[in-house]
């Protein structure tokens, strides 16, 4: 059968319909729990498994699970107590969000119940068991909960790895379709839907780019590489234009058992911000050595000429110190603006006021 996301039927095959005494008019558009409600144990595993598979897109697997169904009053009502083998398989759209969950269902109830012959109801031990049918249930048991203990593990490993603050994403094939990516690197690329789709298909601003030319040397050879603060273009807006990022990243093929590349693991990091950052203090550097030779210029001409225009060293000192004060208050002026400008008027008249203010008259 198929659920929708809000768990409700939208179809189920014959067999389905025979095993629960229900027609497809009585199933669709229904929801499971509404339908065949089960507020103990085996309704929390089956809520758990599909809420699995709509929030991580992956299969799911319930070796065995007891639940109870309600019998059609033309049954007498009530509720019987049966067993199940199921395995949840999720439903994409085209842009890769799941949709819809598809449930194929074994009923194994049989098997429980020649365990009851070979052990007794109360456990204890009966007439000859039934061996094949006793090992199977048990093996399904252990299946079960081994499964359960997997299912633990894999979503502590999921979580770190969507919760990891650095770019992570695994490509597969030599199309490199990505298999996973984590919340980073979903940030990084605009949110876009990317799970199963190629990388050119997925991220088109990429092509003529180096990226998938790395990738394909690293499938190739099996080697890692290894980028420092990479230039790279992203369209992270659906209808913006492509903004420059720069990432720290490494490149590490996925090996089978026989050593062979049949993946590639990313992860890296957005160091946009401290290259934008080196390059602010590079350009300020500069700027500040041009300034210094500048202003060191400046002060050469400005002692040539009190020299040329000073009778007496006493003479040369007063004219000179006059002249830097009025250096320095014009840099006072251009500090106070953050170097960006000053009024010209108010340069003016500082650089001239050690001259006599009084000898000078601005005009508009």
């Amino acid at each position: 059968m198929v659920l929708d996301r809000d768990l409700c039927f939208v179809e189920a095959n014959l067999a389905y319909q025979r095993t629960t005494e229900r027609s497809r008019e009585e199933l669709i558009g229904r929801n499971i729990f509404d339908l065949f409600p089960n507020p103990g144990e085996g309704g929390r595993q089956l809520r758990d498994s599909l809420q699995r598979v709509l929030d991580t897109g992956q299969p799911d697997t319930l070796a065995l699970i007891p639940y109870a169904i309600p019998l059609p009053v033309s049954l007498g009502g009530g509720f019987e107590m049966r067993f199940w083998s199921a395995v949840h398989t999720p439903l994409f759209d085209p842009a890769g969000n799941v949709t819809h969950v598809l449930q194929n269902t074994v009923d194994v109830t049989e098997i429980e119940r020649l365990k009851d012959i070979a052990y007794g109801p109360s456990g204890g031990p009966a007439e000859p068991p039934i061996e094949s049918a006793t090992q199977l249930y048990q093996r399904a048991r252990e299946l079960q909960q081994t499964n359960l203990i997997l299912v633990e593990e894999t979503n502590q490993i999921r979580n770190l790895f969507m919760q990891a603050p650095g770019l992570m994403a695994v490509l597969i094939g030599p199309d490199f379709v990505f298999r996973l990516v984590n919340n980073a690197y979903q940030s990084l690329i605009g949110r876009r839907a990317v799970i199963g789709k190629p990388l050119l298909e997925a991220l088109p601003e990429l092509e003529g780019q180096v990226f998938q030319d790395i990738l394909t040397e690293v499938m190739r050879t099996g080697q890692p590489y290894v980028g420092q603060a990479a230039s790279v273009l992203l369209q992270r807006q659906a209808d913006g234009p492509p903004e420059e990022r720069f990432l720290d990243f490494i490149y590490q093929p996925i090996l089978d058992g026989r050593g062979v590349p049949w993946g590639v693991f990313i992860e890296g990091s957005d160091v946009t911000a401290r290259v934008r950052a080196e390059r602010q203090q590079k350009l300020l550097l500069d700027e500040l050595n041009h300034r210094v030779k500048n202003t060191l210029a400046t002060v050469q001409a400005i002692a040539a000429q009190t020299l040329r225009t000073t009778a007496s060293p006493a003479d040369f000192r007063e004219a000179f110190e006059a002249r830097l004060l009025a250096l320095s208050a014009t840099h006072d002026l251009l500090t106070q603006s953050v170097w960006r400008g000053a009024q010209l008027d108010e340069v003016i008249l500082m650089e001239l006021r050690p001259h006599g203010a009084e000898r000078y008259r601005l005009c508009a």
